[in-house]
């Protein structure tokens, strides 16, 4: 998904429900996503 102008992949597990976001195959902290949100 798209969120601010980086294209972002949201992973979740079925498991335990942990969430992560990645950018590139990097991990992105769940903040950075918040500010590019907040900042739009």
């Amino acid at each position: 998904m798209t969120v601010g102008d980086r294209d972002l992949r949201f992973t979740t597990c079925h498991l335990c429900e942990a969430k992560w976001w990645f950018q590139e195959g990097e991990l992105v902290p769940l903040t950075s996503v918040i500010d590019l949100v907040v900042k739009k």
